[in-house]
């Protein structure tokens, strides 16, 4: 178990009361750093990123999946699992972490032997969870799912092609989006979400999110879109960029700025929605190969803003 400091803003809503010669501050709510914190608890000297939405936080504890070579000194990369709990002292501002890894190992079936395993999400329908993610374990990275209660895995063969399709996310009970370098650099498409019916009759390219760069890693939490390119208008590299969903078409896409991208690579960004009776903002959790990591890839977290309209 580790215990460490989160570099974090407390808030100046502070509650003084006074005895006399006596003071004492307390803090009541809490705001996570607006500037990218290294996920140090969770990462190692390989790559570590692509990580699963892991859901809301349910009493500050989350589960977090997330891609890594750690397990195959660096070679091919494994899905893995760590539990993180947050813990917060009013009396002093202190917010703190705690994580280890979960006792638990992913079915072969869904980690391979020497094949790549990425981008993975999870679909939670009812008392149902689905593990859906990327492997390349038939040569180009092909969308599989893994059903967690009927220990099942298959790919979606309407929607793999020869190309390389990953990094599905599903926006609602009929959509699901994805991207593909099918027509050359990669794109966003949406589609039927197969997960839902099991079935895809449409694909659609959606011009509105992609530019003539690579746009790739989308991720939706209710009607806002996270996604990485390195489309003009960046810092260099991959930047993290969003869109909101206006109820018939995505908004223009709005890069995060450079708090948050460098002139490295920013991939993958997931949100994760806080309790606003403690928190005022929420924690996006990315990776990034900016320099003074643990190594390679490592997974950052920063707050951002739970008032960009997508609630």
């Amino acid at each position: 178990m580790i215990k460490r400091l989160i570099q974090t803003s407390l808030i100046g809503i502070l509650l003084i009361f006074s005895n006399c010669e006596e003071r004492r501050i307390g803090f009541e709510y809490i705001v996570i750093s607006k500037t990218p914190v290294n996920f140090e608890e969770i990462n190692s000297v390989y790559d570590d990123y692509n990580s699963a939405d892991p859901g809301n936080f349910l009493e500050d504890h989350l589960q977090i999946y997330f891609s890594s070579n750690r397990d195959n000194s660096g070679e091919s990369f494994d899905i893995i699992k760590f539990d993180i709990y947050l813990s917060f002292e009013q009396g002093n501002g202190n917010l703190f972490l705690d994580s280890y890894r979960r006792a638990y190992i992913m079915p072969d079936i869904v980690n391979s032997e020497l094949s790549n395993e990425f981008g993975p999400y999870l679909y939670i329908k009812g008392t149902d969870k689905t593990l859906v993610f990327a492997s390349d374990r038939n040569g180009d990275l092909n969308i599989y799912f893994y059903d967690f209660s009927q220990s099942f895995l298959d790919s979606i063969p309407d929607l793999n092609t020869n190309s390389n399709e990953a990094y599905a996310t599903v926006h609602t009970a009929a959509s699901m989006y994805f991207c593909s370098d099918r027509d050359g650099d990669y794109d966003i498409y949406e589609t039927d979400n197969f997960l839902n019916d099991y079935s895809i009759n449409n694909i659609i390219n959606v011009s509105e999110l992609n530019s003539n760069q690579d746009d790739k890693c989308p991720y939706i939490k209710n009607n806002l879109m996270l996604f990485a390119s390195d489309r003009d208008g960046g810092f260099g590299g991959f930047d993290l960029w969003y869109s909101v969903f206006n109820g018939t078409t995505w908004d223009e896409p709005i890069n995060f700025g450079e708090r948050i991208n460098t002139e490295y690579d920013e991939y993958r960004p997931i949100l994760i929605e806080t309790d606003t009776e403690k928190y005022l903002n929420d924690m996006m959790v990315f990776s990034s190969n900016r320099p003074r990591g643990k190594g390679g890839f490592d997974l950052y977290y920063v707050g951002i803003s739970n008032s960009l309209g997508y609630n």
